[in-house]
């Protein structure tokens, strides 16, 4: 088991997964299990993944870990749901993950529509740790 594995992890990347969305669960589950204070969780999404043009499979993020303060997601290929705007996309997950859990979206799949904020490490792409 995955249990306590990394104890004081509190940041995580997990790059280059060609994780179908209804396999969420799982991923977030492991997590939870190894990094039982994990705070921030990146996933880079990496391949076309027709199972993310569903809309109803969205659910999966209500299993997004409650130790959680911030999800990002890093989308490169993705078939996503109509309307590929950013803040639909982003209202998308966010209506099923929790409440506390800050949700940002990195991807070229959507069209910005300038209605979302910039993420704290807006000079950046996405989120550098020990730099």
């Amino acid at each position: 088991t995955f249990d306590n594995l990394f104890p004081r992890l509190t940041r995580l990347t997990l790059m280059d997964c060609d994780t179908p969305l209804q396999s969420l669960p799982n991923v977030f589950r492991n997590c939870s299990a190894a990094c039982p204070v994990l705070e921030l969780l990146i996933l880079r999404i990496d391949s076309d993944q027709t199972t993310w043009q569903s809309v109803q499979d969205y659910c999966v993020f209500e299993h997004t870990p409650r130790s959680l303060k911030a999800l990002v997601l890093i989308l490169d290929d993705v078939s996503l749901p109509q309307p590929r705007t950013a803040s639909a996309f982003h209202h998308l997950v966010k209506r099923h993950a929790p409440a506390d859990v800050a949700v940002h979206i990195v991807t070229y799949d959507v069209i910005d529509d300038g209605k979302l904020p910039k993420g704290p490490w807006a000079s950046s792409i996405l989120p550098r740790f020990g730099e």
